[in-house]
């Protein structure tokens, strides 16, 4: 009989290296012959609160919400702990949470850990994290409902060595490291490739959340712009194709080829929509270069064999590169894979499955 198991991750977002996520789960949890089962950890796909939050979101009488991080928690569970429930419920063998940075101070990603947590163990599942990330500081309330989370999972595995240093230090939590789940994707193909660059230009707002932990300061939009300028004028193209993962760096990339396009004499083209996964693949197929502060899309460009220059907009990315030095990329599904027979062979050993 065919192991299923539930996969909890971003896997209704608009980013791309979300989606990519998901897919590299499937993949690599297919392949050893699991059924896999997704479910959202940002309960997008739930109606009833998305369409309450829009309604509601200019409200004065909502405000009180939105400066107390406990209230805002609150009421993220009260609209979200019925989809949650009931995903956890299914039946599955088991639960993975990941990959990406679900270990983060965001608007709902503590309380969401803990729901899901809270009634995985309630109805007896097994709990893995599988290729997550771990964020920088944590409120109290916060470091709480993560650390309640974090010991109630089987195994943690994380994507790099700082977020395992984090895991220590922060919630006293010991974890393996692998790489980031979406090497999966990796193939030793031989693409034919044109002489042309993948810029993926970061949200200025993005860049002014993370500013501080890398002190890269830009006064003004189009000052960011300039630095973006300098890098593209440096690589060895004449064409420059403007391709975004998500919704607002679409946007912003919009915004950039207006200011850019009399600024530089590489030739600049701009794919204004959002792309599908498969066509971003494509792209990246027959690429010979990416630029981006987007981790999975320097990520995806290596698995396309592009040579990728990151723009270092958090130290996320500082990460990513310090891992990137010291990988092998051909060797991290394998790693990923033992991963993956490592939750399989402890569940077996339990007599789980």
């Amino acid at each position: 009989m065919a192991i299923k198991i539930l996969s909890i991750n971003e896997c209704h977002s608009d980013n791309l290296g979300d989606q990519a996520i998901s897919k590299s789960i499937n993949y690599i949890f297919n392949k050893n012959n699991c059924v896999v089962i997704n479910a959202d950890y940002s309960c997008s796909q739930n109606i009833k609160y998305n369409n309450i939050s829009s309604l509601n979101k200019n409200k004065s009488k909502f405000n009180l919400l939105k400066k107390i991080k406990a209230l805002k928690f609150i009421k993220w569970a009260v609209f979200n702990y019925r989809y949650i429930m009931n995903e956890s419920m299914k039946d599955v063998d088991f639960a993975v949470i990941g990959g990406g940075q679900l270990i983060l101070s965001n608007s709902h990603f503590p309380i969401s850990i803990f729901l899901w947590t809270f009634f995985l163990s309630i109805y007896k599942k097994n709990i893995y994290l599988y290729s997550v990330g771990c964020g920088e500081k944590f409120s109290f309330i916060e470091r709480i409902l993560i650390k309640y989370s974090l010991k109630k999972v089987k195994i943690i595995f994380v994507r790099d060595q700082d977020s395992k240093d984090k895991l220590k230090l922060i919630f006293n939590i010991d974890s393996i490291i692998i790489p980031d789940v979406a090497y999966a994707l990796f193939k030793n193909d031989n693409y034919i490739k044109d002489n042309f660059c993948v810029l993926g230009v970061v949200d200025y707002n993005v860049y002014n959340r993370y500013k501080r932990e890398i002190n890269r300061y830009y006064s003004t939009r189009n000052d960011y712009y300039n630095s973006w300028i300098d890098e593209i004028n440096e690589i060895n193209c004449q064409e420059i194709i403007l391709s975004s993962t998500t919704l607002s760096d679409r946007d912003e990339s919009i915004s950039f080829y207006e200011y850019a396009k009399d600024k530089t004499n590489k030739k600049l083209t701009l794919i204004s929509k959002l792309q599908t996964l498969d066509e971003y693949f494509d792209l990246l197929s027959k690429s010979s270069f990416v630029i981006s502060g987007r981790m999975h899309s320097l990520i995806l460009g290596e698995c396309y064999h592009c040579s990728v220059i990151p723009w270092f907009i958090s130290k996320k990315i500082i990460s990513y590169q310090k891992e990137r030095n010291h990988r092998n990329i051909n060797l991290s599904y394998q790693m990923l894979d033992s991963a993956v027979k490592k939750v399989l062979d402890n569940e077996t050993k339990n007599n789980n499955i």
